[in-house]
This record gives C-alpha cells, structure tokens and sequence, in this order.
C-alpha cells in the first residue's frame, strides 16, 4: 500500500510517497529505478500510475527534490496535463473562483491599498483558509486559481505601500486591465475610478491613397476611443483627458509601451516609395515586439502589394542545329509577404500577375526610371516595382554586347561560358532547359572523388553523408542551390558542416548564413565546434545583436533565426554571402509570410534549404522551398498547381495511383537541386523484421466490445464515432481502460486481457534470448498496468517514458541502456518517440497503434538507426475475434495502405493520419457485434 501526501509549503505543493514495509513506512524514491523491486511489487495499478506520472514530471524537471521530500513550484501546476493533475490530485483552475476588490484608505494617503476578497463556490475565504501564490485551501480542498486571475492578484501582491497618488493610480488601472479578462468585481470607489491601462501595442493602417498610407498605433478600443479626438497627441506614462477632478480620465502606459506609440506616430505617415520599403520590411518602422500576424490581414484586405523585376533567361535548344535561341527579358514576382491570395490564382484589379514576363525594352524602361529617380521602386502600371540597379546595369550591359545582339544564339560549345556571364548577375530566373542542360554539361559525381576536407574532424563520413557533401560541392562550383531532404537520423547537419569545411579549405566561406528555429541554434554551435576546426562563429540574436554589415562580415559563420531575419532583413540583405543554410526549411513552406520573403531576398552564391519533411499539408510547400533554392525551376505558383499539385493531390485523396506519373515527372524536373535518401537501403543496417501477432479477445473483452457498441447505437447521432473508436481501442488493450472495478492483482489483470497474456509470453522468448524490449503506448493507465505486471512476473522495475527528457535525467535511459541481459522501458509513443537513442534494445513491440504510421516509424527508429548492431524485431499484437474484425483489425488495413505512401516525399504528411474519411471503415463490422 502506497501513502502519498500533499501540502503546501511556501514554494509549491510538497509531495511525500511511502510505502508501508513490516508495519514501518519506507519512503519511496523518485526516479523508481532508486528503490528495490520488492517495495513496489504490491502495489496496485493505481498506485502504479501516480508514481508514474510523478516520474515523468520529475524527468521533465517539474517534480523537484527538496530537503528528503519533492515538491511542484506553484508556476509549474499550470504546465501540467489536466489528466495528470486529475491521476495526481492535484489543484485544477476553477472557474468558480472569483474576486471581489475593494479599496482601502483614500487616494494620496500611505495606507492605501487594494484588498482582493476571494470567494470559491460563493463562499467567502475565511480565517482557516489560505491562500500561497496561486494555490487556495478552502473547506480542506485545494483549489487552483486561474491564470488571468492570478496574473492579477499577483499585482496586487507586488504592490508597495506609497502616498503618491499616481503610483496608486497606476496599480488601480493595472488591475482594471487584467480583471476584463477574469471573474472581477469592484467596490463603488473603484468601479468608478476611470483610470485605463495598456501592456501591449498593435498598429493598424490606414489608406488614404496608392501614395500615402498611415500607420496607427493601437493600445485597445477604450483608450483609443478616449484619444479619437488627439490621435497626433504624443503620450507620456501618465495622461489626463478631459481635465482636473472628477470628469478626468487618465490613461498609465509602461515606458516601453509609451516610446513605441510615440514613435510610430512620428513615423506613421508613408508617401511614395516609402510605402513599398515598409511592405517589405515593415520593422524598418516598427518595433521589435510587434506582432504583424493581424495586422498583415489588414495589409491584405486594402490591396497593398510590391513587385520585384528581375532579369530573365529563357534557353530554347534547335533540335536540329544544335545552337541555342535566348529569350531575354524581365520577370515580374510578388515581393512582399503579406497579399499573395492562397491560391494564387485571384488578381485584383490593376494588380500585376505573378510571374509576368516583359520583354528587354520595357524592363529597360523600368531600369531607366529607377536610375533616373536614384530610387530602388518605380511605379508601373499602378504598382510599386522593385529594381536593383546594379543587377540590372550588369545585365544590360551583357544583353548589349554587340556580337550577342546580333544574333541572340550560340553554339553549344560556347554554353557554359554564357551561362557563367549570366548567374553572376544576383537572382537571374532560369527555365528547367538551362538548368537541365548545365547538369549535362557538368556531369554526375562519383563516390571515388571524395577527398575529407581539410578543416573536418572527429567523424567518419558514411556513403551517403560522402555523396551529399560532392552534391552540395557540385551545386556550388555551378552556382546552383539545393534542397536537402534526407530521412530523419541520416546526418544532414553533418553533411553541411562537411561542405562548409571545403568552404573554408577554398577561402570562401566567409561569410555564411545558417538560419535555424531558436532551440536548435546550441546545436548548431556545439556541432560545428564538435565537426570542424571553424571557430569564427557569431550568434546573431537577441537586442545587443550587431547592427552592421561591417561586423557581421568578420565572421566565417553567423547563426540566427527565423525572427530575427524578419527584423533584421535590410541589414543582412545587404550582405553578399557565400552561402545560406535553412534548417528545419518548412519554416519557409509558404510563400506568403514576411519569413519567406525575407529569406527569399537574401544574396548568396548557394541558397541550401534542409528538412526531413519538405510537405506538411500541401505541394505549393515544396514548390515554395525550390522557388528559394532555385527560383524559376518550377515556373510560376499557378503553372505549377495546374501542372503537379491539383492532380498529385486529387489522385491521392481519390485512392487513384494516377499520381505516380505526374509525381515521377515532378522528381524529374527537380532532381538537379534535390537530394533525398531514407535508411531502408542506404545504412548498412542490420535486417528489420515486423510480426503481426494476432490475439483473441478474452470473454470479458468481447462482453464489453458488444456493450460500448450497443450504447453507441442507441445514442444515435449524438455521441462521435471517434469517441467510441477510442473506447474500443482502449477495451482491446485491457478492460481496465474502460472499466475499473473488482480485483487488481496480477493474475486477475493477464485474465482480463489477451493481449497483455501475450506479451508476457513476448517479453519470456526476449529474455531468453537475453535482449532488451522497447513498448511503446500513449495510454497512461496502461502504462502502470504493463509496469506492475512487469515487476511481478519478471522481478525487473522497468522505467516510463511520457514526456521529454531534460539535462540529467538521461540517467533513466542511460540505466536501462547500461544494465546487462533481459530489460523493458516504457515509451509514450508521441512524447518520447523523439530524441531519444536505445540501439541497446533491439525489440520494439507496438502495444497500442498510433493512427498514422510516420509517428509509429519514427518511434521505431529509436531502435532502428545508426549504431544498431543486431537484427530487429518489430511486433504489433492485433486483438482479434471471432465475432467480426475488431476495431484494430481495420485500422492496422488502413495504417498498411497508408504506410505505403509514407516514404513519398510529395504525399502529404496529414494524407498519412487516420481521419474522419476512415471512420466509416473502422465502424463497418458493428453490425456483427451484438449483445
């Protein structure tokens, strides 16, 4: 029997556990792997599933120890699953609570203050309740306040007795602010103090004509009703409106807040080609902690849009005569992120179309007027058009070279040359005919030119990583980008790291780029200082980041983010680099986000995009990430959704295999700049062999099967079809998952389940065979019935896996991975699918399925991956009956026509999950389950 006590102490909830041994309370450990088998053996599954929440909060750092006990911080309860705090007992918000303010003393006076009265289920706290932090004791329950009202409280609490009454003014308008958001009421004397407050600013905009736009601060609609008659007032900390005394309204700003608004009123009003700057980089005006997501729709629905011309060269082979016709002129593109529609099809009137082309004499007559104004926008055709001079100079001066106008053709030996004159002009768009026939003229690289480079270290590059750093080496020495799609686990960082050591080798890597999410900048850094003798490395980051160019080119590479791109784009878009890596590249899936606008402008003699999942939910992703690698390859958004997307993805939804021509036809086309490899067949990987075990229900089970199924018939349309399609998967798992009632022991719990009879039978062969076991479930009351039974027929406390896990907790992993012979851990499929190596283990048993097979693969390649040593053993035990197929039955025939098109890079990733689509196959042998 397990005793487990809460109280509160003055950090958070303290928890205690003890377990009652020959009369005498032993204090049980967390992690469990701390204490002896025997002390947990006994204890009942409920028991079980506590501690192993406890667990996995102390694996993710939220359970901490304390002085012999543990305790949860009070800010930390609201990071906890609500299932967790319910399996726990802990305090959940409660709604019900609400607060009544009232104030005490009188403006101006020392001892004013503000007294909240809390009231839970209407009862007034009283003198035996209390209240720490955001924790209350009413009536011997714990209850947990919600965080809007504990956001206010605590600025009650922070308050500090002063006489001067702005400051008190100030602490009543803070309060006032947070309380519209929470259960809040006032005394008479507050209610009707008008006072107001603003922690946060947005802008709107305001279009007063195609040449003058107006940018206007927002602090919320009251105070920006109170300021409807001086909207060019300039603000202070504290405002007074309408006077002395009574009638007055004062408005209290955070200094912060106040230089933003006061700035943006300065700056607020945009003519002529101060527009399209803005549109481009709008926190050229605005501040940093400014969110755009809205204001954005509202740049959108006035029309507002920038262009880009480019020069364009367009290669036309003779069949016959082998020389080359050259089309030569300007391409159009949208140049802003916010106003592409999302299909790309809609123009709005006097609105250009994206991807128009325009011939020689009307892009020069664009040029002219940009040199003419010595401005970088011209108007053409009622739109603001970007034009880089210099790039066009250059590209003119070429198109004017008299041997090259006479005739505009050239034989094919003269190729390369023309095509090197032209990629050095900046963003020059090529059609597939030039890029295919560069890729002719510079050949297929072969394994035996690999030389390691100079500056790379500690690593042994496997066959692919060798091949992708010739492929990265080959895209650069042609001036081409590349799109790096490589199968989670097969070292793409690496491979990068392996290209930018021949960089350095050439003395051309400074400077370089390598734009990635926040949390993956510490990689980043540590892998390159791991790999390679590169230390000129700068992480550009943060409000003490540099602000030149001059600095920034000192570095061989800069590390930054996504964000901070977006901020900082006119300054590292004035940078020539060497190279631009994007990691996690589906952050620029869209082509109508400032992100992939700012990305897409950056200069760069190789443009490299890498992502594991170059489509999430639609092609217009990949065509967006190739339209950066290589710009043109895939012509215009529309040709391209009439072309792939539209027919790759109606076959697929429509189960039709039309897709496989057109899908070939795309790889075709972007094979030159893309390079994908999965492991099956490029690791030299032990053999995977997967065993689907069919298990019969047990009587109990088909009893309750029959049951769920009668109650859904009878509710009709009124309960989901996925709630009983849980239920059921939970019932094939072990009734106890839907029904927790009689006995609990061990022997009972295998009775009730013939799937858990089967698995004890699996975990005896693996332990004879002297191996490790990975089992993977999401369900948490499984999770300790697995345990406890475990522990009482093997005699082994094996660990559980829920969530993440953090710093010196690996120690889990890292003590089932160091233990000798037979062993079991417990993976949440999702939670603790990721980030974690076990090769150690070399059988992974599916308990419970995942409804779509990415997520049950990529928990498999915990196992299966680099470092395997022996052939791996793969078991999905499927309940089965003799009644009809099962729920499990039907959804493993779905997940196996699905896994097919798992290694397809141009299917979806959401094609992949069971959906609502499949429900009706799922449900299809209810009929055959009667009472």
């Amino acid at each position: 029997m397990i005793k487990i006590s809460k109280d509160l102490s003055d950090r958070g909830i303290k928890i205690a556990c003890h377990v009652l041994k020959k009369r005498k309370p032993a204090e049980i450990k967390i992690p469990l792997f701390l204490n002896p088998v025997e002390w947990l053996k006994d204890i009942l599954p409920d028991e079980m599933e506590v501690l192993n929440v406890l667990e996995g909060l102390w694996q993710e750092g939220i359970l901490q120890e304390e002085n012999n006990f543990y305790v949860i911080p009070y800010e930390f309860l609201y990071n906890i699953a609500e299932d967790q705090r319910r399996i726990l007992c802990l305090p959940v918000e409660d709604n019900s609570i609400k607060v009544y303010i009232k104030a005490k003393g009188i403006l101006g006076s020392s001892d004013f203050a503000l007294i909240p009265d809390i009231y839970i289920k209407d009862e007034k706290m009283g003198p035996l309740d209390k209240r720490i932090k955001n924790v209350v004791s009413h009536n011997g329950c714990f209850y947990l306040i919600p965080l809007n009202l504990y956001s206010l409280l605590n600025e009650i609490d922070a308050y500090k007795p002063t006489a001067d009454p702005l400051l008190q003014a100030k602490i009543i308008a803070k309060v006032k602010y947070k309380a519209k958001s929470a259960n809040v009421t006032f005394d008479k004397f507050l209610e009707s103090e008008e006072v107001y407050y603003s922690e946060k600013l947005d802008v709107d905009i305001v279009k007063h004509s195609d040449d003058h736009i107006q940018i206007v601060p927002v602090l919320g609609n009251e105070i920006d009703s109170l300021l409807k008659d001086s909207k060019d007032k300039v603000l202070k900390q504290h405002n007074t409106l309408y006077g002395e005394g009574i009638k007055r309204k004062r408005i209290f700003l955070e200094d912060r807040v106040v230089q933003n608004y006061n700035k943006i009123l300065r700056q607020g009003h945009l003519k002529g080609t101060q527009i399209p700057r803005f549109l481009t980089n709008p926190y050229s005006i605005l501040p940093e902690d400014i969110d755009l997501s809205n204001f954005s729709k509202r740049v959108k629905e006035l029309g507002l849009k920038v262009y880009r011309a480019n020069p364009y060269i367009n290669i036309k082979r003779d069949k016959d005569s082998g020389w080359f016709d050259f089309e030569i002129g300007g391409i159009i593109h949208e140049d802003t992120g916010f106003s592409l529609d999302e299909d790309g099809d809609y123009i709005r009137k006097n609105e250009l179309k994206n991807n128009a082309k325009i011939d020689v004499e009307e892009y020069r007559h664009l040029v002219q007027k940009a040199v003419e104004s010595g401005e970088d926008y011209v108007n053409y055709k009622g739109n603001w058009v970007k034009i880089d001079r210099e790039q066009a100079s250059r590209f003119l001066n070429i198109v004017d070279n008299e041997q090259f106008r006479k005739t505009q053709r050239i034989d094919i030996t003269r190729l390369p040359y023309v095509l090197k004159i032209y990629e050095n002009i900046e963003n020059l768009e090529y059609n597939e005919t030039a890029l295919s026939l560069k890729k002719q003229l510079t050949g297929d690289f072969s394994i035996s030119d690999f030389g390691y480079p100079m500056y790379l270290k500690n690593c042994q590059l496997y066959e692919h990583q060798k091949e992708g750093f010739l492929w990265f080496k080959g895209l650069y020495e042609n001036h081409m980008g590349g799109l790096l799609a490589d199968d989670m686990g097969l070292g793409k960082t690496l491979q990068i790291i392996s290209f930018l050591c021949y960089l350095k080798e050439c003395n051309e890597i400074k400077p370089t780029l390598i734009i990635a999410p926040y949390t993956l900048l510490d990689v980043w850094e540590s892998e390159i200082r791991k790999f390679s003798e590169i230390t000129s490395v700068y992480r550009h980051t943060g409000y003490k980041r540099y602000k030149t160019p001059k600095l920034l080119k000192n570095y061989e590479i800069t590390l930054t983010t996504y964000e901070t791109l977006v901020r900082d784009q006119l300054l590292l878009g004035q940078i020539d680099w060497q190279a631009v890596v994007c990691d996690e590249a589906q952050k620029i899936k869209n082509s109508t986000t400032l992100t992939t606008t700012a990305v897409k402008a950056l200069k760069a003699r190789i443009k490299i995009a890498m992502t594991g999942t170059p489509v999430e939910n639609n092609l217009g992703e990949l065509w967006c990430i190739i339209d950066y690698v290589q710009p043109g390859l895939l012509s215009s958004y529309h040709e391209f959704r009439k072309t792939y997307q539209i027919p790759i993805e109606d076959a697929i939804s429509n189960g039709s295999e039309a897709y496989v021509e057109v899908k070939n036809k795309l790889l075709n086309t972007i094979r030159p700049v893309y390079l994908r490899r999965v492991k099956d067949g490029i690791l030299s990987l032990p053999a995977k062999n997967e065993f689907f075990l069919e298990v019969e229900l047990t009587a109990l089970q088909e009893k309750l099967y029959c049951q769920l199924i009668e109650d859904y018939k009878n509710k009709g349309k009124s309960e989901s079809p996925l709630g009983v399609l849980q239920k059921l998967m939970e019932l094939c798992a072990h009734p106890r998952l839907v029904r927790d009632e009689g006995e609990v022991n061990t022997f009972q719990l295998l009775s009730e389940s013939g799937k858990l009879q089967r698995l004890i039978e699996l975990l005896n062969e693996i332990k004879r065979r002297g191996e490790k076991a990975v089992i993977f479930t999401h369900y948490i009351k499984m999770q300790a019935i697995l345990r406890k039974v475990i522990m009482d027929v093997f005699g082994i406390n094996c660990p559980v896996i829920n969530g993440s896990i953090k710093g010196d907790r690996m120690n889990v992993i890292d003590k089932f991975k160091e233990s000798s012979g037979f062993g079991v851990i417990i993976l949440s499929t999702r939670a603790a699918g990721v980030g974690i190596t076990i090769t150690e283990a070399n059988n992974v048993i599916h308990y419970t399925r995942d409804w779509n097979p990415a997520v049950e693969k990529q928990a498999t390649d915990r196992v299966y991956r680099i470092g395997q040593t022996r052939e791996v053993n793969i078991y999905y035990p499927i309940c089965i009956s003799s009644r009809g197929k099962t729920v499990e039955e039907r959804l493993n025939e779905v997940l196996q026509k699905k896994l097919q098109l798992l290694n397809e890079v141009i299917v979806p990733s959401r094609c992949l999950s069971i959906t609502e689509e499949n429900y009706d196959y799922l449900l299809q042998d209810f009929s055959d389950w009667s009472a």
